[in-house]
């Protein structure tokens, strides 16, 4: 379901294939078969439709066979996001704006406009600072932009395989912006020029790239198919043949010659090039094999996993659960971030959490933030920025 509307007794279900309307808890027919019901809003006896790419429509909710939908005007530009009534007049919230339905003549009226944005997207998956302060901001589906530092400008870069964000790296000793996507590990130079792009043609094991690590000499470089690792002696790879306890790498976190590698199946401690040890919720006390960001904190690691939360492993191998994180929650791909005074994750539905490393406890605030989805974090000057499926926030770190 896409939608929800009541009037009366019926209540009425918007999905990708028309609308369903439901009296006293009981199917009863489907109204606008076809149309992608994506908001809903029932007024004078009529169903308004705000639709993916069609506008708005209008089926009249009389009893008896559904009469075909009135269209009210031409197309409006992207998909209608809510809709709304205000002194007897219809309004439609669009990706590019609020409009005014003008139901007698049809058309549309743009009353409220989106033109000064500064971001290209709202639905945000990475974010990264470079040397200069400049913030790397990723997207789901839209590429990324690059924001100056006074925060007043944005580049945006988009291309075939600058498209589906997963991570953002700064390699500061080398210069390089490290970009892991969907289509490839693309590398930035410092003046954010787009200068390669790595695939499996120039030896990673997977297009996919999940997530980056910097290392002395070379980059560890994540994907759902194992590690590949570049460095001066070229490229190589290591999945679970080779002792890896699942292909599928979604986190890596590092210290000295010890790397970390959160994975679909648990966790995997390597030295150098060689798994020493793994770790699953069969030979461990991991709560959840799912893990999704990792982050040093001292000479311990905090691991985000997938449905358990936030655990603790330490320099033995041992894992600790935290007292006051009782409820489980999905740590979002990457979305950790430690820092002197704190650790945050991002989580799938619950905002985000704060551990406080004076005290030794977690919060967890909600106030603020655009979404309870928070999917990427980055601080910088006493900032924390948090990326959203609704956008990026920032706020002080105050604790």
């Amino acid at each position: 379901m896409l939608s929800l509307a009541v009037a009366g007794d019926a209540a009425y279900a918007g999905t990708a294939m028309g609308v369903a309307e439901l009296v006293g808890g009981k199917f009863s027919r489907v109204l606008a078969s076809g149309f992608f019901a994506q908001s809903l809003l029932a007024r004078g006896g009529k169903l308004a439709i705000g639709t993916l790419g069609e506008g708005v429509v209008e089926v009249p909710l009389a009893a008896g066979r559904p009469r075909p939908a009135e269209r009210t005007g031409a197309s409006m530009p992207g998909k209608i996001e809510r809709l709304i009534e205000l002194d007897h007049s219809l309004y439609a919230l669009s990706e590019s704006g609020m409009y005014t339905v003008d139901e007698r003549r049809g058309g549309y009226r743009r009353v409220l406009d989106r033109e000064g944005a500064l971001l290209a997207d709202r639905n945000i998956s990475a974010l990264g600072f470079d040397a200069a302060g400049r913030l790397w901001t990723g997207y789901f589906d839209r590429g990324l932009d690059i924001l100056e530092p006074g925060l007043d400008r944005a580049t945006h870069v988009e291309d075939d395989h600058v498209f589906c964000v997963n991570r953002i790296v700064e390699d500061r000793a080398r210069g390089i912006m490290a970009v892991a996507t969907a289509n490839g590990l693309v590398l930035f130079d410092s003046a954010g020029r787009q200068r390669q792009v790595l695939g499996r043609t120039d030896g990673l094991i997977s297009n996919h790239v999940t997530d980056v690590l910097v290392r002395a000499g070379g980059l560890t470089i994540a994907t759902p198919a194992g590690l590949t690792f570049s460095d001066a002696g070229g490229m190589r790879s290591l999945y679970a043949f080779h002792g890896l306890v699942n292909n599928h790498a979604y986190a890596l976190a590092g210290a000295g010659e010890r790397v970390l590698v959160g994975t679909l199946g648990g966790l995997s401690v390597l030295e150098g090039d060689t798994v020493r040890a793994s770790y699953t919720t069969a030979n461990s006390g991991l709560r959840h094999n799912w893990i999704t960001a990792i982050v040093p904190v001292g000479g311990e690691w905090f691991v985000g996993t997938y449905g358990a939360g936030v655990e603790r492993f330490d320099a033995a191998g041992e894992w600790h659960a935290f007292a006051d994180l009782r409820a489980p929650f999905e740590v979002n791909p990457n979305a950790m971030l430690a820092t002197a005074r704190a650790v945050y994750a991002g989580s799938l539905s619950g905002g985000l959490y704060v551990y406080d490393r004076a005290t030794g406890r977690w919060s967890n605030p909600t106030a603020g933030l655009p979404s309870r989805n928070v999917t990427a974090l980055a601080a910088r000057g006493g900032y924390i920025y948090a990326g959203t499926d609704n956008g990026l926030v920032r706020f002080p770190e105050v604790l």
